[in-house]
């Protein structure tokens, strides 16, 4: 690293103009733009990344680690990549060489304010989703307790989100949660639960506590699940014209995936969604949870693929986006169709990185005809070379809902032709 910077510096001094350049960029013109579009999203006074880089001085603090990340190419964070399958937001969530330029330079150059008037007008990159029209979350604080010792510092709680009384059945055309402690969840999804089947269990879920309900992901799977939320992804919005159904009678269901931290002990979390509704939409999506649970991922194995397939042998549909989850051994995945003509459609490709995952919206619906196959695969490092190994030593790992088992989902927003 140190020979990398000796080196570009003598580059930059024997290049002139580069090094007029440099000596041009300012925060305010250059820095705080690359940086809207890229980082402060994770990287602010509440968000999972290190340090706020809203903070001037602690932005320049940081400036030594940020250039180092970022020559690295460890930052930004994986994401999937648009050479494979474009999608919505793809020019925030990945930094073209110009702009690793910019920042590397700036922090060379000794990190110069300019004039807050040259700043430019920065488009907003947030997790919450603007101007909802209904907000729902639990009824009241809920404190995990991780009470089974089996269980490995995991809780999963279900709630009943609780709908306006006269609302009746309407679409969700947007969605995002409202996660309250984002350092002890590891995941939320969001089903529908037809208010019938839940009559034996409806006390428990209205005492405010809600219930316990981990490896309900088949249970959740099997009704109408809406989306599912891990740490680092943006709003969903579908096209103008699209929607998830919600009846009369589907009783929103939350499920949250806590995991103890050490410096979270004690805490109350309550969370929930912001939607955008329709009472009416021309087309009907729905979300597919597509697995395969019978991978076995070898210890001390850094790069191990499981592939699997899923053959559409019902309708012709159109995919809309797709969010590939895994756990901490996640480290890659690749998702394509083989089409009736013999021709092949890269969907989704990348690196994988648990503190940011992502429901990747397509600029276009991807056609999957009757008769098509997805072909998913996922990829695994479970070596002491992955700094967020959650066990000691190396173990054979197997599929499950807890954080120090693994997964391997495509969880596919779906629509008929």
């Amino acid at each position: 690293m140190i020979l990398w910077l000796v080196l570009a510096a003598c580059s930059r001094d024997d290049d002139t103009d580069a090094s007029e350049s440099a000596s041009t960029l300012t925060y305010y013109a250059d820095v705080k733009p690359v940086l809207a579009r890229h980082c402060t999203r994770c990287h602010n006074s509440d968000g999972l990344g290190m340090g706020d880089f809203t903070n001037i001085d602690e932005l320049i603090t940081l400036g030594p680690a940020i250039q180092s990340a970022v020559m690295d190419g460890r930052m930004p964070p994986p994401a999937a990549d648009p050479g494979c399958q474009d999608y919505v937001g793809s020019d925030n969530l990945t930094l073209s060489d110009d702009e690793k330029a910019i920042l590397v330079d700036w922090i060379d150059a000794d990190s110069p304010l300019g004039d807050p008037a040259d700043e430019p007008e920065i488009p907003v990159i947030s997790g919450e989703l603007a101007d909802p029209n209904l907000i729902l979350t639990m009824d009241q604080p809920y404190m995990p307790v991780y009470a089974d010792p089996d269980a490995g510092g995991n809780e999963y709680r279900c709630f009943i989100l609780e709908k306006p009384e006269d609302m009746q059945a309407f679409y969700i055309t947007a969605l995002a949660p409202i996660i309250d402690k984002d350092a002890i969840t590891h995941h939320a999804v969001l089903y529908t639960q037809k208010t019938e089947s839940l009559q034996e269990d409806l006390a428990d879920y209205n005492d405010g506590d809600g219930i316990e309900c981990m490896n309900a992901m088949g249970e959740a799977s099997a009704q109408g699940m809406l989306t599912a939320w891990a740490p680092g992804m943006l709003p969903v919005e579908f096209p103008e014209g699209h929607g998830l159904y919600v009846g009369d009678d589907d009783q929103i269901i939350l499920q949250m995936h806590y995991y103890a931290s050490p410096d979270q002990q004690g805490v109350t979390d309550q969370s929930g969604f912001a939607f955008r509704t329709a009472s009416s939409v021309e087309t009907e999506v729905f979300m597919a949870a597509i697995s395969d649970y019978s991978f076995a991922i070898p210890a001390n194995d850094a790069s191990y693929t499981y592939d699997f397939s899923f053959d559409n042998s019902f309708i012709d549909l159109n995919i809309f986006g797709v969010f590939p989850h895994m756990h901490l051994l996640g480290q890659g995945y690749s998702a394509t169709i083989d089409h009736s003509d013999g021709s092949e459609t890269c969907l989704t490709e990348g690196s994988y990185n648990f503190n940011n995952q992502m429901t990747y919206m397509f600029n276009e619906p991807i056609p999957f005809s009757r008769g098509e196959s997805l072909n998913l695969s996922c990829n695994w490092n479970n070596s002491t070379s992955n700094p967020d190994l959650p066990y000691d030593e190396p173990q054979t790992t197997y599929y499950g809902e807890r954080t120090d088992e693994e997964m391997c989902y495509f969880f596919t927003f779906m629509a008929r032709k």
